[in-house]
């Protein structure tokens, strides 16, 4: 191979170049007539990308020169810068704004250069989308000499590409070369220290959002402890209520038994007085059958007896006793058993009809274990470049999770997520 190059011109006119001197061949170099030659900062610029969210997709775009020999046809990557505002939502494109943000990055740090080719850092699965990108490589990188670098991020695999009838044809492999680069140099230098500021700008809001989240659950806290100390309050409130209801019922039963009691001493002394009186009245003027008194009765028989005497027609005649009268015998005074019985028949149960005191409703004790509560349920919003592996990857570092979001939100094709919506994960 020849130690120097003619690099083509765009007026037409030809420069010598130098062959790199530190070159390292990775896998079979030649093949279908192209030889890539990459400067390492390119690739470990590319190698950054990939580091910083295995599970985005991201694009450079590679800037250098092609040289043509009898043997091939010769493609030298000294540079790469990262094109930015890519819209990865619905489809891969490469838009406006990013191409905008690439020819001011190239105007900025690098001289004499072109654009031959272009890389995809991701995850693999996105990799394998060749009509997509076979698609946005026609369409933004035309000519059979403008190369594809596939970065798998998570496997740290690469392949360069070329596109031939409509085919991304791989490339074996590729030469590494080493030189002083100091344009490359300084773009990774500003990239970091701009990196360093997007870094801190989204650290500063979302410090800025947790600040405002903790105010926001120190005051729904705080709210709810004045709802607890209502209801403690209220619930206290009841509880009294309660007790002093419970205390009146008591109170309310034990007087309803002494009335009781004293109302049936009060019928027992009013029932033993009225048979007492009976009996009084029996033996003091009795009246028999007829309506008369037998003591007014008998004085009347002595008055007849008197004058009978007198009158000489009643000596033989005697006086009849009282008690013998006929129709005015006197009747005996009821017993004290008799109005105890009398008593007796009388309710005494009025304690039957007053209420209880009202019981606690006894809480059923659950026998059966009790599950416990389901986890927070979590929200992820969806971002530019986001997709079912990368979120699945950006929180549980792997993929299994994927098919499980994909399940809990219902989604159909996995491709088919849009910025800002709010996933349900796991």
């Amino acid at each position: 191979m020849e130690n120097t190059y003619q690099k083509g011109q765009s007026n037409g006119s030809a420069v010598n170049i130098k062959m790199p001197k530190n070159i390292r061949q990775v896998g079979s170099v030649l093949y279908h007539g192209r030889v890539i030659y990459v400067e390492d900062y390119v690739m470990t610029f590319v190698k950054q990308l990939a580091d910083i969210d295995p599970g985005e997709l991201r694009v450079a775009v590679f800037l250098g020169y092609s040289v043509k020999t009898e043997e091939a046809k010769n493609i030298f990557i000294k540079g790469a810068v990262e094109m930015r505002n890519v819209d990865f939502g619905t489809s891969m494109t490469l838009t406006d704004d990013g191409w905008t943000s690439v020819y001011e990055n190239i105007k900025k740090y690098f001289t004499d250069v072109e654009i031959v080719g272009w890389a995809l850092i991701g995850p693999g699965f996105y990799l394998e989308s060749n009509d997509k990108i076979r698609k946005i490589h026609s369409d933004n990188f035309s000519g059979s000499d403008k190369a594809l670098l596939k970065m798998d991020s998570m496997e740290r695999e690469e392949a360069f590409y070329f596109c031939e009838n409509s085919q991304l044809i791989k490339q074996p492999g590729y030469y590494l070369y080493y030189e002083k680069n100091e344009e490359m140099q300084n773009y990774m230098v500003e990239y970091k220290e701009e990196k360093i500021v997007r870094e801190e700008a989204v650290y500063n809001d979302q410090t800025t959002k947790r600040i405002r989240s903790v105010i926001q659950d120190k005051k729904e806290v705080k709210d709810d402890r004045s709802v607890v100390r209502l209801l403690y309050a209220a619930s206290s409130l009841l509880a009294i209520i309660v007790l002093v209801i419970a205390a009146t019922m008591l109170d309310s039963y034990d007087k309803m038994k002494k009335m009781e009691s004293a109302l049936s001493t009060i019928s027992q002394n009013l029932n033993v007085a009225g048979d007492n009186k009976d009996q009084d009245v029996a033996s003091d003027g009795t009246t028999d059958k007829s309506g008369k008194n037998p003591v007014n009765q008998a004085d009347a028989n002595k008055e007849d007896d008197v004058k009978e005497a007198e009158n000489g027609t009643g000596g033989d005649s005697q006086a009849v006793p009282v008690d013998k009268v006929e129709g005015n015998v006197t009747p005996e005074p009821q017993t004290t058993k008799q109005a105890e019985a009398e008593v007796s028949e009388e309710p005494t149960k009025a304690a039957e009809s007053t209420p209880e005191p009202t019981k606690a409703a006894e809480t059923p004790k659950d026998t059966k274990d009790t599950k416990p509560a389901s986890a927070t349920v979590k929200y992820y919003t969806v971002k530019a470049g986001d997709s079912l592996a990368s979120i699945s990857y950006k929180l549980y570092k792997t993929y299994t999770y994927m098919d499980e979001i994909k399940k809990l939100n219902k989604i159909e094709d996995e491709n088919k997520i849009l910025v800002g919506q709010k996933l349900r994960v796991p």
